[in-house]
Parts: C-alpha cells; structure tokens; sequence
C-alpha cells in the first residue's frame, strides 16, 4: 500500500509507503538514481534536478488526505495554497513573496471545516489577513 502525488503545477512528486517494498528509479539528470522504500518511509522527487531524497517524517500522515485531513508540518503558505485550491476549488493570491514562504504546522479537516474556517485560524496564529471575492481569495 502506497500514496503517489503527483500534480503538474508541482515542483516535487511523493511517493509514501504504507505496506510492501517499493523500488524507484530517477531517469532525470547525469546519474540513474535509485531508492528502494520501505514502510514509513517517503521520498520527495524533485522534477526540476531529478534528485530524490527520503523524508521519514511525513510518511506517516500521506495517506491522512482519504479522511478528509490535510497535515501541514513546516510547510510553505504557498504549498497550503495549492492544498487549499485543490479541495476548495478556489484561487489563492498571496499578496507577497516573504509571506508565501512562511512555513506553517497544523492540521485541518476539509469535510468538517469551511474555507473561511481554515483561513480564520492561518489569520489567528500567524500575522496574516484574507479578502474572499468569489473564487478567489488573497492573503495579505
């Protein structure tokens, strides 16, 4: 049992492993790079240099997203927008690029808790605000 993400707008893919062995190949770059993973092991591919790194940490909460829940652990705002966009189907604008880098810890359940729910607690704990018009949202 494994967890594979993988969205175009991404710069880096996942793969997540629960149950089993999993072999990964990088065909990208100079050198053929290999991984073999194990359970509770992760690796975050970088699809610019082709590199794959292991990342323990955050195998454990990959799967997290098939109950509703999004896992956040010392992630950029910008990585959150996408997350949110995603499950939200909205737009996020984040207003500049210092405050797009700022990481956050946290967790929130998409199928109990509404956009501006989660917004209300980004602008509670860190010094950010939110204009929602529509579809479209930005952080500010």
């Amino acid at each position: 049992r494994f967890d594979f993400r993988d969205y175009p707008d991404d710069l880096e893919a996942s793969v997540s492993l629960e149950e089993g062995k999993v072999s990964l190949v990088s065909l990208k770059g100079p050198d053929r790079t290999e991984r073999d993973l194990n359970p509770g092991q992760q690796v975050i591919y970088d699809k610019q240099s082709g590199s794959m790194r292991l990342d323990a940490k955050e195998a454990s909460n990959a799967a997290l997203w098939t109950q509703g829940v999004m896992f956040f652990d010392e992630v950029t705002l910008y990585d959150i927008a996408r997350e949110l966009e995603r499950c939200y189907n909205v737009r996020i604008h984040i207003s500049d690029e210092q405050l797009g880098r700022l990481r956050i810890y946290g967790n929130f359940h998409s199928r109990e808790q509404r956009i501006e729910d989660i917004l209300d607690l980004l602008s509670a704990t860190h010094n950010l605000r939110y204009r929602i018009s529509g579809k479209d949202i930005t952080l500010y």
